[in-house]
C-alpha cells in the first residue's frame, strides 16, 4: 500500500492521527505539574503550555473527524455484530468529548496568566486537574479504541475485504422514486419476513391514507431523532426534520423514504436494526405502533402536509402517539341526519356504529394527489359543526360527533356479586389474585358518613345517620345517594374548592401573584345547576360562550402562554407538558418541545417560536391539536377568540382520547382514593390504566349521557366497589417507581379530609347550623390551621389534589392551636352536654352521644365505661385533698380603700378572722337624721323621726389587687383548672373611694352597701365547674337581710349569687345573672359560701374573672379569704371537651374509610 493510498484510507488515516492527542494529553500532564511548582517568574513557560493544550484540542478535533470516516467503512447490517456497534457507540460519543476537554484546559492556563498570585494559583490548579481527568478519560477511550481493533477487527483488512463484499440481501434503492400509484396498490402490503425489532405489521393502504406526516409522523421524529439529526448536527448526513431532506437519504444510508415501499428506505432499516447501529442510538427501539405509523405513511405515498394543508382521506380515529381509541371504519353506505339531533348519544348498549354523513360525497381524491384548493362555495357538515357558536349548536356538535366514537369493550361476566356494571370490570380482574374473593360492604353507618363526606363533604348529624342506620329499606343506599346528589347548594359547596385549587382561582384575600380570575361563583353556579361538563369547559376557554369567565388564559407574554397552555393540558386532559415548554420532555418521550409549542399555539394569536432553554431559534412551530381527531378540521384561525374557541372545540370533543377519561378517573380518585391511572396528572402512554376497559367504558358512558358528572358519580357510588369496607391489609398503592404494579380495589384507600371537609364537619358535630355563607370555602382567610390541614395559602399554580400525608406542623397545630381549640371547646355543644350529665347524674348517655355526633356511630361498651369514667371522675370536690385553691384576696385590705364605718380591716382575737390574722368587717352606716323643716306660720310641727337608705343608693369603694394564675389538666376530669395557687391579692396604691349619701327612704328597707375588692391586672380564668367561694361571718347581733357576690368577667357584672332575701338588685330577673342560692348562712361562725361556676354562667368564653364585688343589705358581716376552687382535671364541662376533641382528632373522624 503506497502512503497515498494511506492516507486516502480513513481508518488507516484515523489510525495514524489517533495516537497524537493520547501523546500529547499524557504529556500535557507533568508540564502542567512543572508550570504549577516551579520558581521561574518568566511567561514562557505558562504561554507553551497554553500552546501546547490548544494543539492537542486540534489534533484531538482532527482525531474525531477521521473517526467519523472510519465508521463509514463499516458495514451497517447483520455482518457486522450488534455488540460492535455499541462499542463503537460508545468510543464515538467519548471521543466527541475529547477537544473540548482540551479547549477547556487551554482556557483555564491562559486564565491563570492573570496578575493576581491567588488567581494564578486557583486557575493552574484547577487546570491540573482537569488534564489529570482528561487523561483518564484518553485512557478508558483509548481501551475502547483497542477492543474495536484488536478483539474485532474495525480497521483491520479483515474489515476491509468485509466491506467490499456485498451485503447478502443488499437491493440498491433508486436515487429518487417515484410515489407509488395509490389506485394500483394492493389493497394491504405484506410485512417483510424476518425477526426484526420492533416487528413490522401487514399495512391496510386505504387505512394508511389518512396518516398525516405532521400530526403523526412529525411527533415520532421530533421525539426520537431530530436531536441527533437536524441541519445544526446532521449525523451521518442525515436530517429527519422534512420530508425532502428524507428522501435524499445519507451519505452512508443512501435514501432514507422510498415512497410507497416502506421497508426499502434507510429510515425503517435503521429504526428496525436491518441497517446499524439500530436507531435511535443508544435509546429503546420505537414500539411496534411507532413503526407502524411510519411504514403507513410510506406506503400510502410519504406525503409531506406540513404546509397545513392535510390529505383528502378522511381520517379514522387518533393515530399520534396516544393510541387510546381503536381504529374505526367509516362506513360510507350508512348515512345521518344532514342534521344533528339535539338529543343526547345512545348509551354503550345501543349507540350505532359511527357513519359519514349522507351529504357528504365518498372521497375518490387519489392519495398522491395534491391537496385541494381552498374555495368559497358552501361549507361541508364538519366546517359548520367546528364554527364558533352558543351551548345548543355545542349540544348538537356533541351528538354527532359521539357517532364517531368506537363502542367500548361490553362490561365482562362474573360470578361475583355485583350491583351494576361497574363491578363486573372490578370483580373480572379479582380473578387474577384470589379467585374466591367477594369483598364484604361496610356497614351502614360506614356508608353514610362516607357518602355525605364525598357528596356534599361534611359528615351527617346525629339524627340522619340514626334515621339511616334505623332504616330497613333494600334500596336505602341508593336513595340516600340520590338525596345527597339532589342537595345542590351542598353539592356545589363541596366541589368548589376542588375546582378552585384546579383552576387557580384567585380568591378576594389572594396573596402572592394574584393572576388568574376569581372562579368561585362561576363554579359554585355550575354544580349547582349541573351545567354539562364540556359544556363547563367551553365556557371557561371560549370567549364566545355565554357566562365566559375571565383570565383562565394568559397571554401577556410568551411565557404566560406557554402555562395556561400546560395548565389546561394538566386539568382538562391529565398530561403533564410544562417540562416541554423548554425542551423535549425528560421523563416522558411523548412530548417533545415541538408537539408541545404546536399545541400551545391555539392560546396565542399566531405560531410560537422555538425557544430552546431561553436560547431563540427564530423558527416558529406550526399550530396544531396534539391528537388526530376524526374528521378535524386542518386551518387553523388566525384571531386570538377564534383560536381559544377552536382549541375548546377540540378538547371537549367526544373523539378527545383524554378528555372525559381524565374526568371520569379524578371521580373515580375522589371516590376509591386511587385512580384508573395514576399519577391523575400524568396519564401517559407508558403506563397503562389499571383497569383499561373500565376506564373506556367509564368515559363513554359519561359522554352519552351528555357529559352529566352527576350521572357518573350515581353510577360509582351505587357500584358495590364503592360500597366495600375498608381493609388496610387490601389496601392499594401506586409506586411511581413501579407504575406497572396491579390495582384490584377490593378496599378503598384511606382519604385525608380536606380542610373544607374537616372545619366544616366540626361544626356539625357540635350541632352549628351550617350555611353556605359559614361554609369554610366562603372564606379567603388563611389561618396556620387551615394551612396545616392542607388549604393553600394562595391558588398560583394547579393542583388537583391536596397532600395526604400528616406533617408535623399539623400535628402540633391540633395539639396547640388556639383556633382549633376553640371551635371545639367553645360554644352550647360541650356546656349542654355536660349539664345533661350532671343532670342525669351519670354520663354513659353523654359519651354516647359524642360518638353518634363526630364518628356517626354508637358507641361501645368498652369505649362508653371508659369516657363516663373519664368525664365523671373529673367533678370538683372542694373537700378533696387534690383540689388547687386560687385565692383572690386574703388579710388586710390596702389603707383607705374604704371608710371606716363601712369596711374596716379588723384584728383577731378581738374580731372574728378565719385566715390569717385580719379580717374585713362590712357594716352599713348608720341612716342619717334629717331636720324636718320649719313648719308655715299655724300649721302644727311634724314629729321629728330617723329614716333609712334607700336600697338603690350604695357605697361603693375599691382596690386594686393582683392574683397570677397557671393553668393544666385535672384528673378529675372537671375541665381546665389551676396547676397551683399562687400568692394572694397584691395591694395597689390606695384608691379614694366614692361615697354616695343616702337619701331617707321607708323605715323597713335596709341600707344597701357594695365594696369591690378592686379589678385584678390579669384576670383569673375559671372553668364552668369551678367553685367560688367566700368566707363569710354573720354577726349574731345584727345580721343583713341577704348577702351578694359579683363577679365581673370582661365588660360584664351579670354573674351573681345571693344568700338571704331577695332584696338585692331585684330589677335583674333570677337566672345566671342574679342566682339564688338559699337563706343566709348560720350566724356566728365562718361559713365557706360555694357557687358552682355554671350557675352564673361562667367558664363558658374563658374570659374568666377580673373583679369580684360584696353586696350587703344592712346588718354587719365579716369577710374573709376569696377565690377559686379547681379541680387538677378541671370538671365535667373540660372533661366533656377533651373527650370530644379527642374524638375529632382522631383518625377515625379526620380520615374518609
Amino acid at each position: 500500500m503506497s502512503l497515498f493510498e494511506a492516507f486516502s484510507n480513513s481508518s488507516m488515516l484515523h489510525a495514524a492521527v489517533v495516537h497524537l492527542p493520547i501523546v500529547f494529553v499524557l504529556l500535557g500532564v507533568p508540564l502542567i505539574y512543572y508550570l504549577a511548582i516551579s520558581q521561574q517568574k518568566t511567561e514562557a513557560l505558562r504561554w507553551f503550555t497554553v500552546g501546547f493544550y490548544a494543539i492537542t484540542a486540534v489534533i484531538s478535533y482532527a482525531a474525531l473527524v477521521t473517526g467519523h470516516g472510519a465508521m463509514d467503512r463499516i458495514p451497517n447490517d447483520h455482518r457486522v455484530a450488534k455488540e460492535v456497534w455499541d462499542l463503537v457507540g460508545q468510543h464515538e460519543e467519548m471521543g466527541e468529548k475529547v477537544w473540548l476537554f482540551a479547549a477547556g484546559v487551554t482556557l483555564l492556563l491562559a486564565l491563570s496568566a492573570i496578575p493576581v498570585r491567588v488567581i494564578r494559583q486557583l486557575f493552574v490548579g484547577i487546570g491540573m486537574l482537569a488534564a489529570i481527568v482528561l487523561a483518564v478519560w484518553v485512557a478508558i477511550l483509548g481501551h475502547f479504541g483497542g477492543m474495536l481493533v484488536y478483539q474485532h477487527g474495525v480497521g483491520t483488512p479483515a474489515m476491509g475485504e468485509l466491506t467490499a463484499q456485498p451485503a447478502p440481501d443488499e437491493q440498491t434503492a433508486p436515487a429518487t422514486a417515484e410515489p407509488a400509484p395509490t389506485d394500483r396498490a394492493p389493497a394491504t402490503l405484506d410485512p417483510p419476513a424476518d425477526d426484526l425489532v420492533p416487528p413490522a405489521r401487514a399495512i391496510d393502504i386505504e387505512a394508511a391514507k389518512a396518516i398525516s406526516f405532521t400530526k403523526d409522523v412529525r411527533p415520532i421524529l421530533e421525539e426520537n431523532c431530530d436531536e441527533c439529526h437536524n441541519p445544526e448536527k446532521m449525523r451521518g448526513d442525515f436530517d429527519t426534520t422534512s420530508v425532502l431532506a428524507m428522501a435524499e437519504g445519507g451519505k452512508k444510508g443512501g435514501v432514507g423514504v422510498v415512497p410507497g415501499k416502506p421497508d426499502e428506505g434507510s429510515l425503517v432499516k435503521y429504526i428496525r436494526g436491518a441497517m446499524q447501529p439500530q436507531m435511535p442510538k443508544g435509546e429503546d427501539p420505537l414500539t411496534e405502533d411507532q413503526l407502524h405509523v411510519i411504514r403507513q405513511w410510506i406506503a400510502a405515498g410519504a406525503f409531506d402536509d406540513s404546509s397545513g394543508a392535510a390529505p383528502a382521506a378522511a381520517p379514522t380515529v387518533e393515530t399520534a402517539p396516544s393510541g387510546e381509541l381503536p381504529e374505526a371504519e367509516a362506513k360510507p353506505e350508512e348515512s345521518v341526519p344532514t342534521s344533528a339531533p339535539e338529543a343526547e348519544a345512545p348509551v354503550p348498549e345501543t349507540t350505532p356504529e359511527p357513519a359519514a354523513p349522507a351529504n357528504e360525497a365518498p372521497e375518490t381524491t387519489p392519495a398522491d394527489a395534491a391537496p385541494a384548493a381552498s374555495t368559497t362555495s358552501a361549507p361541508s357538515i364538519d366546517e359548520l359543526l367546528f364554527s364558533g357558536g352558543p351551548e345548543d349548536l355545542l349540544v348538537k356538535r356533541r351528538a354527532y360527533r359521539l357517532g364517531l366514537v368506537p363502542q367500548p369493550p361490553a362490561p365482562p361476566a362474573t360470578g361475583a356479586p355485583v350491583n351494576n356494571d361497574v363491578d363486573r370490570f372490578v370483580a373480572a380482574k379479582w380473578q387474577q389474585v384470589d379467585p374466591t374473593f367477594t369483598g364484604a360492604v361496610c356497614d351502614d353507618s360506614a356508608f353514610a358518613r362516607r357518602v355525605y363526606l364525598d357528596v356534599i363533604g361534611v359528615i351527617p348529624t346525629a339524627d340522619e345517620v340514626k334515621a339511616f342506620v334505623q332504616d330497613t329499606a333494600e334500596d336505602k343506599r341508593a336513595k340516600l345517594i340520590d338525596s345527597l346528589l339532589a342537595r345542590n347548594d351542598e353539592y356545589a359547596a363541596h366541589w368548589t374548592p376542588f375546582w378552585e385549587d384546579a383552576l387557580c382561582s384567585n380568591g378576594n384575600h389572594q396573596g402572592g401573584v394574584g393572576t388568574r380570575g376569581n372562579y368561585r361563583d362561576w363554579i359554585f353556579n355550575s354544580f349547582k345547576e349541573n351545567k354539562a361538563y364540556d359544556v363547563m369547559v367551553a365556557e371557561l376557554l371560549d370567549p364566545h360562550m355565554p357566562d365566559h369567565p375571565a383570565r383562565f388564559v394568559l397571554r401577556q407574554d410568551h411565557t404566560r402562554i406557554l402555562k395556561s397552555a400546560a395548565d389546561t393540558a394538566q386539568v382538562f386532559l391529565g398530561t403533564q407538558m410544562k417540562c416541554a415548554a423548554c425542551h423535549n420532555h425528560f421523563d416522558n418521550k411523548e412530548w417533545s418541545q415541538r408537539r408541545f409549542l404546536s399545541f400551545a399555539g391555539y392560546f396565542a394569536d399566531q405560531d410560537l417560536e422555538l425557544i430552546k432553554c431561553e436560547a431563540h431559534t427564530d423558527e416558529y412551530v406550526p399550530t396544531g391539536f396534539v391528537f388526530d381527531l376524526p374528521r378535524m378540521p386542518t386551518d387553523v384561525p388566525t384571531t386570538e377568540d377564534e383560536r381559544a374557541a377552536r382549541i375548546a372545540q377540540l378538547l371537549i370533543d367526544p373523539c378527545n382520547p383524554r378528555f372525559a377519561k381524565t374526568i371520569v378517573n379524578r371521580l373515580w380518585k375522589r371516590f376509591l382514593g386511587m385512580g384508573l391511572f395514576e399519577p391523575a396528572d400524568n396519564f401517559r402512554e407508558d403506563t397503562p390504566a389499571s383497569h383499561p376497559e373500565l376506564l373506556e367504558w367509564l368515559a363513554y358512558d359519561f359522554m352519552a349521557h351528555g357529559y352529566d358528572i352527576k350521572h357518573t358519580m350515581r353510577l360509582i357510588l351505587t357500584s358495590r366497589t364503592y360500597q366495600l369496607e375498608y381493609n388496610a391489609a387490601l389496601e392499594d398503592h401506586f409506586d411511581v417507581a413501579k407504575p406497572a404494579e396491579p390495582r384490584y380495589f377490593r378496599s378503598p384507600r384511606l382519604r385525608r379530609m380536606t380542610a373544607e371537609q374537616l372545619l366544616d364537619s366540626v361544626k356539625v358535630a357540635l350541632g352549628e347550623k351550617l350555611e353556605d355563607g359559614t361554609r369554610v370555602y366562603r372564606s379567603d382567610e388563611s389561618t396556620p390551621l387551615t394551612r396545616a390541614l392542607g388549604r393553600p395559602a394562595t391558588r398560583n399554580e394547579v393542583s388537583t389534589a391536596r397532600a395526604e400525608d400528616s406533617a408535623v406542623v399539623q400535628t402540633l397545630e391540633l395539639l396547640n392551636g388556639d383556633e382549633y381549640h376553640d371551635r371545639i371547646y367553645d360554644g352550647e355543644f360541650v356546656f349542654a352536654a355536660a349539664q345533661r350529665g350532671r343532670e342525669a347524674g351519670a354520663y354513659d348517655g353523654v359519651v354516647d352521644d359524642l360518638y353518634w355526633s363526630v364518628l356517626g356511630r354508637a358507641s361501645n361498651d368498652s369505649e362508653r365505661a371508659a369516657g363516663s369514667e373519664f368525664v365523671a371522675g373529673a367533678a370538683v370536690d372542694p373537700a378533696s385533698p387534690a383540689i388547687v385553691e386560687s385565692v383572690v384576696a386574703d388579710e388586710t385590705l390596702p389603707e383607705g380603700t374604704a371608710s371606716t364605718a363601712t369596711w374596716a380591716t379588723v384584728n383577731g382575737p378581738d374580731a372574728p378572722v378565719f385566715s390569717g390574722g385580719a379580717s374585713w368587717k362590712l357594716s352599713a352606716p348608720p341612716a342619717p337624721v334629717q331636720e324636718a323643716p320649719a313648719p308655715a306660720e299655724g300649721a302644727d310641727a311634724p314629729i321629728s323621726e330617723t329614716e333609712t337608705v334607700d336600697p338603690a343608693n350604695t357605697q361603693t369603694a375599691s382596690f386594686d389587687g393582683a392574683s397570677a394564675i397557671t393553668f393544666a389538666a385535672d384528673e378529675s376530669g372537671s375541665g381546665v383548672a389551676f396547676a397551683q395557687e399562687q400568692s394572694v391579692a397584691e395591694t395597689a396604691p390606695p384608691a379614694t373611694p366614692e361615697v354616695v349619701s343616702a337619701e331617707p327612704a321607708e323605715a323597713s328597707a335596709p341600707t344597701v352597701v357594695e365594696q369591690s375588692l378592686g379589678a385584678l391586672p390579669q384576670a383569673i380564668v375559671v372553668n364552668p365547674d369551678d367553685v367560688l367561694y367566700a368566707y363569710v361571718y354573720i354577726d349574731p347581733t345584727d345580721p343583713p337581710k341577704a348577702i351578694m357576690l359579683q363577679w365581673k368577667s370582661g365588660d360584664s357584672w351579670e354573674h351573681r349569687a345571693y344568700w338571704g332575701d331577695d332584696v338585692l338588685k331585684t330589677d335583674i330577673a333570677e337566672g345566671p345573672a342574679r342566682r339564688g342560692m338559699g337563706a343566709l348562712p348560720e350566724a356566728g361562725k365562718w361559713v365557706r359560701l360555694e357557687v358552682p361556676a355554671y350557675l352564673v354562667n361562667l367558664g363558658r368564653d374563658r374570659r374568666g374573672i377580673g373583679e369580684v364585688s360584696i353586696v350587703q343589705a344592712g346588718g354587719t358581716a365579716y369577710w374573709d379569704k376569696t377565690g377559686v376552687l379547681s379541680a387538677p382535671l378541671g370538671g365535667p364541662t373540660t372533661a366533656v371537651g377533651d373527650a370530644l376533641w379527642a374524638l375529632i382528632t382522631s383518625p377515625e373522624f379526620q380520615y374518609i374509610r
